[in-house]
């Protein structure tokens, strides 16, 4: 497992995953770690292309990349198997295992309550860049 250089997930409690699918992309949301407290909620959003192999729960990783995953702080994480690069987005209570060739394109957004109002935000502004 290779931590990617994404933004490691919250570790407050209820902070959670979500991930909508469209025709035209996939899109994973989380809250990352806050520097402090008292700083805003911040989001990460991941745009993946349509037809990405998304598993929802499961990972694709062997057991030896398994037990070295449970030792690393959440996050998203990128691994070998079968010769395909995957992705697995690693939350306390979630994971979200993709397939594919790399991560290029995320946001982060602010102000929100929970990984779902950042996605609408996010794909109502467009959808499109890495700035806020």
């Amino acid at each position: 497992m290779i931590a990617t250089d994404l933004p490691l997930f919250c570790t407050q409690p209820a902070a959670s995953l979500a991930t909508l699918a469209t025709d035209d992309a996939i899109y994973i949301a989380y809250e990352r770690e806050r520097d402090f407290m008292s700083a805003p909620k911040a989001f990460v959003v991941v745009k993946l292309a349509h037809d990405t192999l998304v598993t929802v729960n499961a990972c694709h990783a062997n057991e030896a990349q398994w037990l070295v995953l449970e030792q690393e702080p959440h996050g998203v994480y990128q691994y070998q198997y079968d010769d395909a690069r995957f992705y697995v987005f690693y939350g306390a209570e979630q994971l979200v295992d993709v397939k594919t060739e790399e991560l290029v394109l995320y946001r982060e957004i602010y102000h929100c309550e929970n990984p779902h109002e950042a996605m609408c935000k996010y794909l109502n502004q467009g959808g499109t860049d890495n700035s806020d």
